[in-house]
């Protein structure tokens, strides 16, 4: 009989060990997939935003957190808006809206010079990239 009670307290003790261990992996691969995602994220928005400021760009104008982007006359109402929409960062054509990001909690764009900079700020992880937008 104590031996039998030895066993059940061993294996709920057991049980309990690799419950814990097994949670805590899950609690970090959650962790680390929502770090690759935000990074996958913010990797494409400045890729997208990087191909379209170097190309066919007639001006640029920072007011607050909003960049109006004059493009040559190909584009449909030539102008593109880049803000903050809920927790994503969007470029708006007119009434058309491309969504560049998820999850996003803060925008902040900045220009020193000749030099945009913005900065995408994630629930656990900021990036951020500037970009040369004078002539």
């Amino acid at each position: 009989m104590v031996e039998m009670m030895m066993y059940i307290v061993l294996s709920v003790f057991l049980m309990s060990v690799f419950t814990r261990l097994y949670s805590r992996i899950i609690i970090d691969y959650k962790e680390n997939i929502t770090f690759l995602k935000h990074t996958d994220y913010a990797y494409r928005a400045f890729e997208v935003l990087k191909a379209d400021f170097y190309t066919h760009t007639e001006s640029f104008a920072l007011n607050g957190n909003e960049l109006k982007i004059r493009k040559s006359d190909y584009i449909a109402g030539n102008e593109i808006i880049l803000r903050q929409r809920d927790q994503r960062l969007v470029y708006q054509f007119g009434s058309t809206i491309q969504v560049l990001c998820h999850d996003v909690m803060d925008v902040q764009m900045n220009v020193m010079g000749e030099v945009l900079i913005i900065k995408l700020i994630f629930s656990d992880v900021t990036y951020e990239r500037s970009f040369k937008v004078g002539k």
